[in-house]
C-alpha cells in the first residue's frame, strides 16, 4: 500500500484533479500526499530567474482544488521554480516519497517509443522510486459524484 506519495503535475496532462479528491485518496490508505508543480525558470536575460507570476498562479490553483485537508492524511502543495527533474528529486527525497505520479504526454505511441518523455526516461535512470505514469485519458474519466 502506497502511504507517502508525490503528485508531479504540469497542469497539461490532468494529474491536478486528483486535489479534488484527497478524501478519497486518503481513506484508500494514503497517508501523505505531496502535490509538486514545476515553474521553468525565466530566460529573457543572461541569469535565469524565478517566474513569480506562474508560481504564484498555479499555489493557488492547487491550494484552492485541495482545499481543506482530509483527516488522517498530510497533504502538502510545493510549487517551485527551476529544472523538473532535479526539483522532483529533491521533492520526493525531502517528504520520503514511496512512488512518484507523473503525466505522460499525448504523443502517438510511436512518436513514444522514439523519443519518449525526456522527463519520465531521466526520472527512471535517476531514482529507486517507482514511478506511476498516468495517460491523460485516464485522468480526463476522474468525475465528480452528483449530488
Amino acid at each position: 500500500m502506497l502511504e507517502r506519495v508525490l503528485i508531479c503535475t504540469d497542469f497539461k496532462d490532468g494529474l491536478q484533479r486528483l486535489a479534488h479528491y484527497t478524501d478519497s485518496l486518503a481513506a484508500d490508505g494514503m497517508k501523505q500526499i505531496v502535490f509538486l508543480h514545476v515553474v521553468p525558470l525565466l530566460e529573457t536575460h543572461t541569469i535565469p530567474k524565478r517566474d513569480n507570476d506562474r508560481v504564484e498562479q498555479a499555489q493557488a490553483q492547487l491550494t484552492e482544488a485541495v482545499g481543506s485537508s482530509p483527516a488522517g492524511a498530510d497533504v502538502h502543495i510545493e510549487v517551485r521554480s527551476g529544472q523538473s527533474v532535479e526539483t522532483i528529486l529533491q521533492v520526493a527525497n525531502s517528504y520520503g516519497s514511496e512512488s512518484i505520479f507523473l503525466g505522460s504526454q499525448t504523443h502517438n505511441s510511436l512518436t513514444e517509443i522514439l523519443r519518449g518523455s525526456s522527463t519520465i526516461a531521466e526520472l527512471s535512470r535517476r531514482t529507486p522510486i517507482p514511478l506511476v505514469i498516468l495517460h491523460p485519458q485516464s485522468i480526463a474519466a476522474f468525475t465528480a459524484e452528483e449530488p
